[in-house]
């Protein structure tokens, strides 16, 4: 049931991104690991200037849960995505979260 609800709230949020004007791309791209890769792009309009930015995120396939966004962004269409930040996403592990719960139901 929660990979169900997690599904349908990553389209959900998808979708309402693509009628805001972003634009989305699913990778065939086969990885190590089992990671989908998506890529949602959009224009950022602001001064004179128009940025296009594009925001890569690479989930994991068995959770659903993101484990790195790389942020790219340029100011000419004819030039390559510059990479501006990545961020490494790590979760608790099932050890670490029982210790945390204990140690809260314990005060």
């Amino acid at each position: 049931m929660g990979r169900l609800v997690s599904k349908i709230i990553l389209a959900l949020a998808i979708c309402a991104l693509i009628a805001a004007g972003f634009r989305y791309y699913k990778h065939s791209r086969e990885y190590k690991q089992p990671i989908v890769v998506y890529d949602l792009t959009w224009p950022d309009k602001g001064g004179n200037n128009q940025t296009l930015n594009r925001w890569r995120y690479f989930i994991d396939s068995k959770s659903h849960l993101p484990r790195k966004i790389e942020k790219y962004s340029k100011t000419n269409a004819d030039t390559d995505y510059i990479l501006k930040e990545t961020l490494i996403i790590t979760y608790p592990t099932d050890e670490e979260m029982s210790k945390l719960f204990k140690g809260l139901s314990s005060k």
